[in-house]
């Protein structure tokens, strides 16, 4: 194995460390709706400071290789895409704190109400990111492929909560600051899937593929 094989399997080793923060930080967010827990901001932020900081790293690790190793084809693809990816990684850490901070201002007596409607999508997002990452260290093309049809999973049950809510504004079930949080936080993770088809994209595009639009 030679110098830039070496550096490309720590970059891998580095986006997987950022992947399960992400995870971690979507299943502490899920854990403290169904436990009825408070949410700690400090926590999350703790989680987005670590992630930031392997963004850098990775960041920089990539400059270095183009710079110093100019690699072509492959390994090129590969280097520029994890460019990209970093960006999407970090950008779900930054959702998880925007849905910590509705969490950590709610009523723990409806807490329950939000934890059924969002922990499906919540589980998909998780999902797409968990799958997005896996199909970047494997190089895998058809796993990237895979992730989309995950992300549309995530879109449909999103217009599902719409749905249900506006059931629920007619029922009276709920007031409407707690349906406003729901769709709101439901919409955040719809984010964080978007950001994980990304992730596919650049997979794609670093096994061969085209370059795609990417979601916002």
């Amino acid at each position: 194995m030679n110098r830039l094989d070496n550096k490309l399997l720590d970059l891998n080793t580095t986006m997987l460390e950022m992947s399960r923060l992400v995870e971690r930080a979507i299943e502490d967010l899920l854990s403290a709706i169904k436990e009825e827990e408070s949410i700690s901001l400090d926590h999350f932020n703790s989680v987005y400071e670590e992630l930031d900081s392997l963004d850098k790293e990775v960041q920089n690790t990539c400059l270095r290789m183009l710079l110093e190793f100019q690699p072509v084809a492959g390994d090129f693809r590969k280097i520029s895409s994890a460019l990209k990816m970093v960006t999407d990684i970090n950008r779900i850490g930054n959702q998880c704190i925007n849905i910590a901070r509705i969490i950590s201002e709610m009523d723990p007596v409806v807490e329950k109400d939000l934890y059924l409607e969002i922990f499906n999508i919540a589980t998909y997002s998780k999902d797409v990111v968990k799958s997005a990452i896996y199909s970047f260290i494997k190089n895998s093309y058809e796993d990237a492929e895979e992730v989309t049809k995950k992300d549309d999973a995530v879109d449909v049950e999103f217009a599902n909560i719409k749905n249900r809510m506006i059931e629920r504004i007619k029922n009276g079930d709920l007031d409407a600051p707690m349906i406003v949080d729901i769709i709101i936080i439901a919409k955040y993770f719809e984010r964080i899937a978007d950001h994980g088809s990304n992730i596919a994209k650049w997979v794609k595009y670093s096994t061969g593929g085209t370059i795609e639009n990417s979601s916002n």
